[in-house]
């Protein structure tokens, strides 16, 4: 609840005066254990999610998604996309992209990705913000994966922090 102190004027929140940019609560959520591959080009669900409850709706939220992901084809020009949605409304998005020059050498791409957003949801309810990915464009067969934590890949996760407005 926002109140206002009678005798400083002070804005408080549930009784406590917070300075406008204090982190309030955080929230996060990794996979090292799952794979998810798709050869799609419609965005598929990653199965990497977090959800967070504002206490205001004037707080902003910081969302950090990070981790690995390998991209291969059949040929050269392969292309690939990560997203952040909030809810089904994508906030953030960055791309993967292999072109090898010759297509017997085939592309084959691992790399590591990180989106940060700034958001500003507007609610006091539940919010869900989860990675998608796609392959956006090839010509020939490709397939993206959020590989597991192994030797060579360090799994992914997503973090998400209210700030107070």
């Amino acid at each position: 609840m926002i109140t206002i102190d009678g005798g400083t004027g002070t804005i408080l929140h549930n009784g406590t005066n917070y300075r406008s940019g204090s982190i309030l609560q955080v929230v996060e959520s990794a996979d090292f254990s799952s794979t998810t591959t798709t050869s799609s080009t419609t965005f598929q669900d990653t199965g990497l999610t977090v959800s967070i409850t504002p206490s205001a709706s004037s707080s902003k939220i910081l969302v950090n998604a990070c981790g690995d992901t390998f991209i291969n084809g059949t040929g050269y020009n392969v292309y690939g996309e990560i997203r952040l949605v909030r809810g089904s409304t994508e906030i953030g998005k960055v791309d993967n992209l292999y072109d090898s020059e010759n297509s017997s050498f085939a592309a084959r791409l691992g790399q590591s990705f990180s989106i940060n957003k700034l958001d500003s949801p507007n609610t006091t309810n539940a919010t869900t913000y989860k990675i998608q990915v796609r392959v956006s464009g090839t010509n020939y067969s490709a397939s993206i994966k959020f590989p597991s934590l192994t030797s060579s890949y360090g799994g992914c996760r997503i973090q998400a922090m209210e700030i107070s407005a």
